[in-house]
């Protein structure tokens, strides 16, 4: 539709006066922000309970425009959240 949407992500530090120095991550957030011709204007927002590591866009299977979101979950396992990109 001829829409430029932009996807952030914001890793929230654990508890604790260093975790941000360290990178010591607990959770995130995604954003997906519509560029509206003169700014970005939020559209949506998802809450990841582990740290980001990468955000990708392309296909996955028979699903064109997906945005894949790598993750380390609370218990230590690599996970990913999967977003529809158009």
């Amino acid at each position: 539709q001829d829409e430029i949407i932009v996807a952030a992500v914001e890793n929230h530090a654990k508890l604790g006066l260093l975790a941000d120095a360290f990178g010591s991550y607990g959770a995130a957030r995604i954003f997906f922000l519509r560029w509206s011709g003169t700014g970005l204007a939020k559209q949506a927002q998802a809450d990841i309970e582990g740290a980001v590591h990468d955000i990708a866009q392309g296909s996955l299977g028979g699903y064109a425009g997906i945005i894949a979101v790598p993750y380390t979950s609370a218990a230590k396992t690599t996970a990913v959240s999967i977003f529809k990109a158009d």
